[in-house]
């Protein structure tokens, strides 16, 4: 970095002060080209800190000078005095050292575009001085919004990924999150959107995870259609949202052999990394972090869940889920078990006395198998299991609905109101 600054010296592009050698951007009549900035119209300070004695607004440290004064952890010997290099020098540094003098593409933030990337630009053209740009494309990602509030190093805000894992949630969870929005489109961050985020890739690695073998060498029509779907989204500027959905479309593709499926899956994971080539869906249920589980307390919650799908709560019922999820209970639409996170199954009560309790909780009363439902071959000998129906429910038995009828509310499950937790 020493040598870098000391190369810009020699050649003009900077003027030593007290305080460190700056980077003359008056010279450099494509300054601010990236960001199209209005130099002249700039205002001291309005950007970057106020120093005495610099020529211009824009013109930026290259190397800053230790106080005396002042204590810090790490100073080097410069040309200049005891300093630090200024903070785009490195960048431009370790860029050109491991990358080459020119390379293809740069990525950064949004908010690095005026003056951290403008100013790497500057250097990095002055100190190779052949008249090219110095990268070809440059990617710039929008923020995460928190409650309205941008998440970036500036603010001191953010969630960790140790946090997401503390509260239950794979870390691919939350890179599927990000990769539902356009890189270059602001994303809004909340629990909710991580459950769904979640609830959206664990039916993919269902079908994937299901699908898993020996992929095939050569693809069909179908399979050929939706990795070409695949190439021209990720063409389209990164346009990761419409990639996951052609990936969705192919999960639901009938006419795809699993051999072609474990194909594709390989494609799509090498360019977006979110598991469907060696995660499965059970993997994705983290234990919630300093949360003691006890079979009690999961009955509760079941109970309670019961209880505000029956009175249409729906959003009460989804918190509930999600409850569930974060302690590593997961809700199946299976009428004989819940699954836990360490690998116990909680299958409905089979004891009197605790059937009752959990009827009593959730207010519902058996309904016997009756004449009509064995006139449709529905009762005992027919194969139909008691109901349970709340009380002045007369809503149809699921034994009596249409075959193959469903509910849209992913969260009532099909053709049935206690489709993940049926008692029998």
């Amino acid at each position: 970095m020493i040598e870098f600054a000391a190369e810009l010296a020699r050649t003009g592009w900077c003027y030593t002060l007290p305080n460190g050698l700056y980077f003359d951007t008056a010279r450099d009549a494509d300054y601010g080209k990236l960001a199209l900035l209005d130099i002249e119209g700039q205002l001291e300070g309005a950007r970057v800190e106020s120093v005495a004695g610099k020529r211009r607004p824009a013109d930026f440290a290259v190397w800053r000078t230790a106080d005396p004064a002042e204590q810090r952890q790490m100073d080097w010997d410069s040309p200049w005095g005891r300093g630090a290099p200024g903070w785009h020098l490195e960048c431009s540094v370790m860029s050109i050292e491991h990358l080459g003098r020119h390379f293809d593409i740069h990525t950064g933030g949004v908010d690095h575009i005026a003056i951290h990337h403008t100013n790497e630009i500057a250097q990095s053209e002055a100190y190779l001085a052949d008249g090219q740009d110095w990268v070809d494309w440059w990617l710039h990602g929008e923020f995460i919004n928190l409650r309205g509030a941008k998440i970036s190093k500036s603010t001191g805000g953010g969630v960790l990924v140790d946090d997401l894992v503390d509260r239950g949630y794979h870390p691919l969870v939350y890179r599927y999150l990000l990769l539902q929005a356009h890189y270059r489109s602001q994303i809004e961050f909340s629990w909710h959107a991580m459950d769904g985020a979640r609830t959206a890739l664990r039916r993919l690695l269902e079908r994937y995870a299901s699908a898993r073998t020996q992929p095939a060498s050569s693809l069909g029509n179908a399979a050929q259609d939706h990795l070409d779907a695949f190439d021209a989204a990720i063409s389209d500027d990164l346009n990761t949202a419409k990639a996951l959905a052609v990936i969705t479309a192919s999960s639901r593709d009938n006419a795809l052999t699993d051999a072609e499926v474990s194909a594709l899956a390989r494609e799509f994971d090498a360019v977006l990394a979110v598991g469907l080539i060696d995660l499965a869906p059970g993997d994705l249920d983290l234990k919630r972090a300093g949360v003691d589980v006890t079979e009690e307390r999961v009955e509760a919650l079941m109970a309670e869940r019961m209880t505000a799908r029956l009175a249409k709560d729906f959003a009460k019922s989804d918190d509930l889920r999600g409850q569930l999820v974060s302690l590593g209970v997961t809700s199946r639409t299976k009428p004989t078990e819940h699954h836990h996170g360490d690998g116990r199954d909680y299958p409905p009560p089979t004891d009197s006395t605790a059937r009752e309790s959990l009827v009593r909780r959730a207010g519902v009363t058996e309904r016997p198998p009756g004449a009509e439902l064995a006139s449709r071959g529905l009762g005992p000998g027919g194969g139909a299991r008691p109901v349970w129906r709340r009380r002045n429910d007369d809503r149809v038995p699921q034994e009596e609905r249409r075959p193959g009828s469903r509910r849209r509310n992913d969260d009532r499950g099909p053709q049935g109101v206690f489709s993940d937790c049926v008692l029998a």
